[in-house]
């Protein structure tokens, strides 16, 4: 049911780079036009973001943000950390959908959050 209607959201948004993470089994997500992200193997970049979905949508099921995470995923853990402080763009009834920014804008928005400080000459 959950990924019926993400993949109406996808189709109604026309987004082409739509990565799913979720706590589900339907065999169904393999036909659909999305990829999937496993859990233990997220490959999370410097800001606890998956790598592979940056510049792209990401769709986690809510279970997930704000569920039980279990101790033995740290990559999990690290990720719902991270999500708790980006604004959904959207949701379904059992997915929040983020944009996540590509790592140019990430490293632009961390530098003006945190600007350098350099001694006059």
């Amino acid at each position: 049911q959950g990924l019926k209607e993400l993949a109406h959201w996808q189709d109604e948004h026309q987004v082409r780079n739509l990565h799913v993470l979720y706590y589900g089994t339907d065999t169904s997500l393999g036909q659909l036009p999305m990829r999937p992200l496993a859990v233990g193997h997220l490959q999370l970049g410097r800001e606890g973001l998956p790598a592979p979905a940056q510049g792209g949508t990401l769709a986690v099921g809510t279970s997930i943000v704000y569920g039980s995470v279990s101790k033995d995923y740290q990559d999990l853990q690290e990720l719902t950390r991270s999500l708790r402080h980006l604004t959904p763009v959207d949701r379904t009834a059992t997915f929040l959908i983020y944009h996540l920014p590509a790592d140019e804008e990430l490293a632009t928005a961390n530098n003006q959050a945190n600007p350098t400080m350099t001694a006059a000459p």
